[in-house]
C-alpha cells in the first residue's frame, strides 16, 4: 500500500513538471508584423536586377509567411527571389540595392528575420561583410538609421539551402516602413571576383512586447467646496459614564493560504519525501 501511494505521488510530480514546461513553451510563440508590400530598388539603375523564381509574377513570396527553410536543390525553386549583380567581373564595384517593406499599420518590433538562400556553386552568396543596413520611417520619405547588423555564417561549397538569419536589434523600433540595404562583396572565385547573386525567401519582423502606458489626460481637479460658516459652539453635554470595557474577542485563526505555486512546491516536496520513504521501507525489508 505504501509503495502504491509513493508511486502515485511521484507520477503527480512528473505530470506537474511536464505541464509547467509545456505552458512555458506556449508563451514563447512569436507574433509577426503584418506586411502590406515589399519594393525592390537598385542604387544604380540597371546594375542590379531582381528576379522572381518558380513562375512567380511578383515578390509577394517574400512576405507570405513561408521561409522555405532547408535544402533547395534548384535555385529556380518557387518561393525564391534572386537579385543579380551585373558587374560580377569588376572587382572595383560593389553595387548596392535595398528592399522597402511597408507594414499594414504602424508597428513596434525588436527582431528581424531574413530567409537567405545560399548556393555557393551558383554564385549566390552573402552580402558584403555580411552586413545589413536597417532604417525605419513613419511616412516612407524621412528615414532614421536603426543600425548596421551582421548575418552569421558564410556560403558553404556543398550547400544549396535557405537559412533563417535572426537579427536582434537590441531595442524596440516603431514605424510604418522599414528599409533593408545590401551590397555585393568579394567572392572566393578568382575568375569572378564579386558575388553575382543574392537570394531571399522571406522577410519577417517580430512584434515587440511593449508595456502599454495610459497617456490619457487626467481628470480635472474638482473645485474645493466653500468653507462652511462654523456653527455656534454648543454647550457640552454632561460627561457620560464610560461603558465597561468589553472583553477582547478570542483571536481568530489565520485563514488558510491560497494555493498556487506554493501548493505545487509542497506537492513536489511531499512526492520526494514519499519516494525517499519508499526506498527506506524497501531497504528495511
Amino acid at each position: 500500500m505504501k509503495k502504491l501511494i509513493c508511486t502515485l505521488l511521484v507520477l503527480a510530480l512528473v505530470c506537474t513538471c511536464a505541464f509547467g514546461v509545456f505552458a512555458e513553451g506556449e508563451d514563447e510563440e512569436e507574433t509577426l508584423v503584418e506586411i502590406q508590400s515589399v519594393t525592390f530598388k537598385a542604387a544604380v539603375e540597371g546594375d542590379v536586377e531582381e528576379s522572381v523564381r518558380g513562375g512567380g509574377t511578383d515578390n509577394s513570396c517574400l512576405y507570405d509567411g513561408d521561409f522555405h527553410e532547408g535544402t533547395e536543390t534548384n535555385h529556380q525553386a518557387k518561393g525564391l527571389v534572386l537579385v543579380q549583380n551585373k558587374h560580377r567581373d569588376d572587382a572595383s564595384m560593389h553595387p548596392e540595392y535595398s528592399y522597402t517593406i511597408e507594414f499594414k499599420e504602424t508597428s513596434t518590433f525588436e527582431t528581424v528575420k531574413i530567409g537567405l538562400y545560399e548556393a555557393y556553386m551558383y554564385m549566390i552568396g552573402f552580402p558584403k561583410d555580411n552586413n545589413v543596413g536597417i532604417e525605419v520611417s513613419a511616412n516612407g520619405t524621412d528615414w532614421d538609421l536603426v543600425g548596421d547588423y551582421k548575418l552569421e555564417g558564410e556560403a558553404a561549397t556543398d550547400e544549396y539551402a535557405v537559412n533563417i538569419h535572426t537579427i536582434e536589434l537590441g531595442k524596440t523600433v516603431t514605424g510604418k516602413y522599414v528599409r533593408l540595404s545590401f551590397a555585393y562583396g568579394d567572392s572566393p572565385f578568382s575568375d569572378v571576383p564579386i558575388w553575382e547573386w543574392h537570394g531571399f525567401s522571406e522577410f519577417a519582423f517580430v512584434v515587440a512586447d511593449v508595456v502599454i502606458v495610459d497617456d490619457s489626460e487626467p481628470a480635472e481637479e474638482s473645485t474645493p467646496a466653500e468653507e462652511s460658516t462654523p456653527a455656534e459652539e454648543s454647550t457640552p453635554a454632561e460627561e457620560s459614564t464610560p461603558a465597561e470595557e468589553s472583553k477582547p474577542a478570542e483571536e481568530s485563526k489565520p485563514a488558510t493560504p491560497t494555493t498556487g505555486d506554493a501548493g505545487i512546491i509542497a506537492l513536489a516536496v511531499v512526492s520526494v519525501l514519499a519516494l525517499g520513504g519508499a526506498v527506506i521501507v524497501k531497504k528495511a525489508k
